[in-house]
This record gives C-alpha cells, sequence and structure tokens, in this order.
C-alpha cells in the first residue's frame, strides 16, 4: 500500500468519525427501508424487489418523483417503498445507541432538516457489532448522513442510466451507499449511480484460509497466505522497504490509517507500508483468540473508511488481540493523532 493512499484513508476514516456522530431525533417526514436478500427477509405481502428493498407484493417498479414538495414525496416514498415499522426504527436513530434488529441490517431514512427548511438530511443506519463492557453488543452505526437541498427524488433507487430529465442536479441517497445523481450537462439526462462511499480498491481476501480458525492457532501456511494478502502492492509500485527492528523488538513506524474511538470501542489503527515478514513476526507472536475472518473485516473497514460486515468490534473485544495487526488506543482521535504505528515483531 502506498503512503499517499494510507494519508487519504486515515483522513477519510477521521472524517467518517465526524459524521457517524451526529444525531437526529425527534423529526418528522422521514423515509426508511428495509434491505433484503430475498423474499424471506421481507414481512408478509412484501416481496424483495431488484434494488434490495422489501416492496409491496406486485408495486409499482417505475420511479417517478412525486409531485407534491418534500414532505408529500417523504410520505409517499414510505408508501412505495414498504418500510417495516416494527423493524426499522420510525425515526433515525443515534449511532451508539444499542440495537434490537437482526446484526447487518441497513435502513436508510429522508426527512426534512429541523433547522433549515429548504434542506434535507438523508441517514443510513446499520445494526453492527460494537463493544461493551461484556464484550459484543449490537449497537446503531449511522455512517452515511447527507445533507442537501430538497430533492424530489424517486421513491426506489433509479436504473443507472434511465431517463432523469425534469431532475437535473437531484443527488439521491439510497441503501446500501448509492448514490444516484442526474447531470447538470446539457443533453445528459440519464442517472448515474454508484457507490457513495468511494475509498480504494480492496482485494478479496485469501479463499485458501479457514477464515473461522483463531487468528492464534493459525500455522506457517495460514499466517503466510494473510499477510501476503494484507501487504501486496499496487501492480507497478515497489515492494516495501525491509526496515530493522527497533532494540525493543518493535518494527519502526510506517505510517497508520487509523479511525477515532466509535460504536463504544476505542480508537483503532493499523501499520501502512509492512512487509510480509513483519507481518508474519506479528501474528507468531499473537495470541488473538478473535478468529481470522473477525481480522480481515477490521482490516478491511481501516483500509476502506467504511466498517466492512462487523468492523473491529470482535477483535478489539477478543483476548489478546490489542496488538494483533491492528492497533487499539482508548487516546486516538481526530486528525494528527497518529502519524507512527510501531508493531510489535518480539
Amino acid at each position: 500500500m502506498r503512503r499517499e493512499l494510507g494519508i487519504l484513508m486515515a483522513l477519510s476514516l477521521a472524517l467518517c468519525v465526524v459524521a457517524c456522530s451526529q444525531s437526529h431525533g425527534g423529526l418528522g417526514g422521514e423515509t426508511h427501508w428495509l434491505t433484503c436478500e430475498s423474499d424471506s427477509d421481507c414481512d408478509t405481502g412484501q416481496r424483495c424487489s431488484e434494488d434490495g428493498v422489501c416492496v409491496d407484493d406486485g408495486a409499482a417498479a417505475d420511479t417517478a418523483p412525486v409531485d407534491g414538495g418534500a414532505e408529500a414525496q417523504a410520505l409517499a416514498t414510505v408508501e412505495a417503498a414498504v418500510a417495516d415499522a416494527e423493524s426499522c426504527p420510525a425515526e433515525p436513530p443515534i449511532s451508539g445507541d444499542p440495537c434490537g434488529l437482526p446484526e447487518g441490517q441497513i435502513c436508510g431514512f429522508r426527512y426534512a432538516d429541523p433547522d433549515f427548511a429548504s434542506q434535507e438530511v438523508y441517514s443510513e443506519c446499520a445494526c453492527r457489532a460494537g463493544c461493551a463492557e461484556a464484550g459484543v453488543e449490537l449497537r446503531w452505526d449511522c455512517f452515511n448522513n447527507v445533507v442537501s437541498a430538497l430533492m424530489n427524488c424517486p421513491a426506489r433507487p433509479p436504473e443507472d442510466g434511465s431517463d432523469c430529465f425534469g431532475l437535473k442536479g437531484h443527488q439521491c441517497q439510497y441503501p446500501v451507499g448509492l448514490e444516484c445523481t442526474c447531470p447538470t450537462d446539457e443533453g445528459d439526462d440519464r442517472w448515474r449511480c454508484e457507490s457513495a462511499f468511494g475509498g480504494p480498491e480492496v482485494s478479496d481476501p485469501p479463499a485458501d484460509v479457514d477464515g473461522a480458525r483463531k487468528v492464534a492457532e493459525l500455522d506457517d501456511d495460514g499466517r503466510a497466505a494473510f499477510c501476503e494478502w494484507l501487504t501486496a502492492v499496487p501492480p507497478g509500485f515497489p515492494d516495501p522497504v525491509e526496515l530493522p527492528i527497533t532494540d525493543d523488538g518493535f518494527y519502526p513506524a510506517t505510517g497508520c490509517a487509523y479511525t477515532g474511538a466509535t460504536l463504544g470501542c476505542p480508537g483503532v489503527a493499523m501499520p501502512l507500508d509492512l512487509p510480509a515478514s513483519a507481518c508474519i513476526a506479528n501474528l507468531e507472536r499473537s495470541g488473538c483468540q478473535a478468529t481470522l475472518d473477525a481480522l480481515i473485516d477490521c482490516v478491511v473497514s481501516l483500509q476502506t473508511g467504511h466498517p466492512a460486515s462487523r468492523g473491529c468490534a470482535p477483535v478489539l473485544s477478543a483476548e489478546g488481540c490489542e496488538d494483533t495487526i491492528v492497533l487499539a488506543d482508548e487516546g486516538i482521535g481526530g486528525i494528527g493523532a497518529f502519524t507512527a504505528c510501531p508493531l510489535p515483531v518480539r
């Protein structure tokens, strides 16, 4: 990984922490969707649409905008998208609050900004693993908050490339992490829908390693496969230079990707530009009782700036993992809190 990417990731993560800490309560005129993968995820009388949201069985599939202003649009969207009031909360939750929904469920909310009548807010919240004294618990993670001018957005995500004439200049958000834009350029009247998360591409984790194994129980082949994946550099870039280990047994500072405290968890940092040998040496000394899948989720969350599946809570809550590849510190805060991440290797 290049240092330039690491700096950008660190900035992105720090900014995400600010956005994730916003709270919205006592709000009216909101829209929420229930995401799904199959019809079994939806309530009776609903089906899972091609867009991955629960809709009334037989509901119209058009994405025509709703007339009548932001409040009427929001109410109509609730009806068209068939929000499950018993599952998604009636109002946007506050990040860090306990969540009683199934882990990984994501709800989107669109509502009028209570402070500025000409603005609306879109908030996307997931039920994710957080840290508690007793271990891992589910908490709300509102990770995608967008404030914009009032938009007359379609009830459900429009198809990429479909006609958007009449809505030029609109930017509409939908779960999960989807942003659809109608360009302002003359003659360009087609929706452009893409991920709103951005961040660098991350390669798939190694498939030949048992992700259910505890990190402390990995054999030589398992450690080598994980570290080869973790330390891979983009084509054409040089491998990291191997630096001498310090007298007190640390691989020297190489820069950090990091995030501040969130969901009851301490801040987390991860060294950048590690050679595979340093990664392997760190795993060899580790007594981490978390699974390899949990460590991979945490690493990907730090690499992309967006929680991957369960984020870092399972690693931070497991015994012996506090200095295994990722470093936990109650004092990690915003931009500038970390300039180095020395990793113990002896």
